[in-house]
């Protein structure tokens, strides 16, 4: 699968998931009636969704460093542990940096810690379902 394709194929999916957390969050307003649980789950679908993206982006950067330095001829070995390696601190940072977040919007702004939960399992559970239908779909061709 070329990047363009690549790239087409997760904005669908983020057009999706943007699809069904808005369907969520009228859900949460609907049964709740409360819009400090209706902010806070959109708070918790924004911070999963910005996460998603920021990772797809830095995934095709790391692609795109290896099949340069791959062109190039030099060795995978080292080639994939630097920038792997770099790949993986950006993503602890993030985690960290979500972790600031949360901190922030449940002790300071007292939002709803169950309703950001919700919101970031849902695109997360999303993302792992969408993953096993692409799974089980291709499975022929993994074997």
């Amino acid at each position: 699968m070329d990047e363009v394709k690549a790239e087409k194929f997760l904005d669908r999916i983020e057009f999706f998931l943007a699809i069904s957390a808005l369907l969520c969050a009228v859900f949460v307003l609907f049964f709740w009636k409360s819009w400090l649980f209706l902010i806070s789950f959109l708070s918790g679908i924004f911070l999963a969704l910005i996460n998603f993206r920021t990772t797809k982006r830095e995934g095709f950067q790391l692609i795109k460093k290896i099949k340069e330095k791959l062109a190039r001829g030099e060795g995978i070995k080292s080639l994939y542990q630097k920038e792997g390696n770099i790949y993986i601190v950006k993503i602890y940072a993030k985690l960290f940096a979500t972790g600031i977040v949360l901190y922030f919007l449940i002790d300071k702004l007292h939002f709803s810690p169950l309703f950001i939960i919700g919101g970031l399992c849902l695109i997360y559970l999303e993302l792992t379902l969408l993953a096993f239908v692409i799974f089980w779909k291709n499975r022929e061709i993994l074997a």
